[in-house]
């Protein structure tokens, strides 16, 4: 028998328990196809974009603080985006420079008409666990997004904790096939990238999946707002900063004023 031709056999049978084995993974977890998602009506959202501050509004207070995510809500921002840190003694906190605010204090602060988007800087399965029981115990499993670019945090989320919204960052151009690949209960609620990396193919792939509303964008401010708007997005992280406010007043784009 020739030599290249045995070793391809002994591939292929070494490769039909491991596809049998995952398709029936798939079967367990779902099938594939898309997921449901309550998130928006949480807040009653009717407009079609949503805008998140990106870690509040920085051009009048520190980045993560208190009074900067309560003054994106001041300028018509229905969401906002915060870094998610541990301290040294383990407990989940919201960092800047003036203080440290922990998570449990955010939701407290903000019980009304308020979505957060937490761009989770830890991702043990351990970590996962216990930002689910803070959310869970101020009862906004569907008013906080918890996003992560690690899959393997994404997918322990959603098989213990499908009640919460997810995130997989850095789902930029070119990983569209990895989507397939997801069985559908273990596929994040959102996917997320920077603007600049979704390109024509990405969006055109999103919108033959029907996913542009699943479709979170960042880095996006003054030089980019316009593009990211016409090419239809509806979920977009703006960096609200100086440069911004200088060009424009923040309702000609978050109030519909």
């Amino acid at each position: 028998m020739n030599f290249k031709k045995y070793i391809k056999r002994i591939v292929l049978i070494g490769l039909v328990p491991v596809i049998s084995t995952y398709l029936m993974l798939v079967f367990l977890l779902g099938g594939f196809g898309k997921k449901s998602l309550a998130f928006k009506d949480s807040i009653g959202e009717e407009d079609p974009v949503l805008f998140f501050a990106h870690r509040g509004a920085s051009a009048y207070y520190p980045e993560n603080s208190l009074k900067g995510i309560e003054e994106s809500k001041k300028r018509g921002f229905h969401a906002t985006e915060v870094d998610i840190m541990k301290s040294s003694d383990n407990d989940f906190i919201v960092f800047n420079d003036e203080n440290i605010s922990t998570v449990k204090e955010l939701l407290n602060n903000e019980k009304h008409n308020r979505l957060f988007y937490f761009d989770m800087k830890l991702s043990s399965f351990k970590d996962a666990d216990r930002i689910t029981k803070i959310v869970n115990d101020q009862k906004r499993a569907r008013s906080v997004i918890v996003a992560s670019s690690d899959i393997f945090f994404v997918f322990y989320m959603e098989y213990h904790y499908p009640e919460i919204v997810t995130a997989l960052e850095g789902f930029n151009s070119g990983k569209e096939w990895t989507y397939y690949l997801m069985p559908k209960d273990l596929r994040p609620d959102f996917i997320s990238s920077f603007a600049i990396n979704a390109d024509q193919d990405h969006i055109e792939w999103l919108k033959r999946n029907e996913l542009m509303d699943r479709q979170i964008v960042y880095g996006v401010d003054t030089r980019n707002i316009n593009l990211v708007l016409k090419e239809g997005f509806k979920n977009i992280i703006i960096d609200y900063d100086s440069s911004f406010t200088e060009s424009a007043p923040a309702n000609l784009y978050f109030t519909g004023d």
